[in-house]
């Protein structure tokens, strides 16, 4: 879950909507940013303030406006001299120092590989999952026992951009980028980073929220079966273009069978995403809604799996259900 509360009203606002919908406790992080600057800073301290305020009911996740955008403007690949390499590790690794300081750090993200913008003023960015300092991110998580999240809009091969993206805006927020006309396949550079330190966990964000027509239940279905350090983060809501692959139906949001059958071959690989934010507005209340009906259609030992242990599990979270 996301922050955009500046202020405690704002804040006590979204935990009565927790309250309003069953939800004990979620983690807390910031969206994956693409630029450095400021304002990054700044995001990280108000989730951090979030949590101190209210640490009976949020986690801390931390990365999503400092990490993300180191990696976003590092390179693609592997620098050619150890000393190069060493100048990019060293400002990163203390980065990731400062934001552990707390000793109360349960996920780094929300991160990105790819990203694709919605709606004007809506960013979008892309780095290959396999770049240097997201695989120094897959090291250092594995040595923290820390997951990583990251935000993926699965691309299996080369693919012309779906219309819905096509809807660029400078006037809204010219520091954004514009979706390109093409997409690049983007699943072998994922498999690398999850290959490349076993003992790091990976959390794919959105899954069962198809933005591309690639986010299948088969794709799923074998990349948990080939890397056993994935996990992945359910998004029960339709996807942007209501594609056959969302995890409910539009309108009457019935949970497709599919997603069923596949999360009862992985019940314990999978948590909740509500993809939201904390703010003053009803969408967290839409999300939560949208996540209760799910876990409903759920056999109840599956839905308790998922709601409750694993999230536990896989984030060692300092409480149990």
């Amino acid at each position: 879950m996301h922050n955009l509360c500046n202020d405690f009203d704002c804040t006590e606002h979204s935990v009565s909507l927790m309250d309003e919908f069953g939800v004990r406790k979620v983690i807390l992080m910031n969206p994956p940013s693409g630029t450095v600057g400021k304002r990054n800073k700044e995001a990280e301290s108000i989730v951090q303030e979030a949590f101190e305020y209210r640490p009976d009911r949020f986690f801390l996740g931390v990365g999503g406006g400092l990490l993300s955008p180191m990696i976003q403007n590092g390179p693609d690949s592997m620098p050619t001299t150890d000393e190069e390499y060493e100048e990019l590790l060293d400002p990163f690794d203390q980065t990731v120092e400062e934001l552990l300081e707390s000793g109360q750090v349960v996920a780094f993200g929300e991160t990105l590989a790819l990203h694709l913008s919605m709606e004007p003023g809506h960013g979008y960015a892309v780095k290959p999952a396999n770049s240097p300092l997201f695989l120094r991110l897959a090291e250092l998580a594995a040595q923290h026992n820390i997951p990583i999240d990251i935000h993926i809009d699965v691309v299996k091969e080369k693919m012309e951009t779906p219309e819905f993206f096509m809807n660029c805006d400078h006037s809204v927020n010219p520091d954004y980028s514009c979706n390109p006309p093409f997409l690049e396949e983007n699943i072998i550079a994922f498999e690398a980073l999850l290959a490349h330190d076993r003992a790091a966990k990976i959390v794919l964000a959105h899954v069962g929220r198809d933005t591309t027509g690639h986010m299948t239940p088969e794709l799923i279905d074998r990349l948990l079966t080939e890397h056993p350090n994935l996990y992945i983060s359910l998004s029960p809501a339709p996807g942007p273009i209501f594609s056959i692959n969302a995890i409910l139906s539009k309108g009457d949001l019935i949970a497709h069978s599919d997603w069923v059958d596949l999360l009862k071959i992985f019940p314990e690989r999978a948590v909740i995403g509500t993809d939201t934010f904390l703010s003053e507005e009803e969408t967290a209340g839409r999300a939560f809604s949208m996540a209760k009906k799910f876990l409903q259609q759920l056999p109840e030992d599956l839905a308790y799996q998922i709601g409750c242990i694993n999230p536990v599990t896989i984030y060692q979270l300092p409480s149990g259900c």
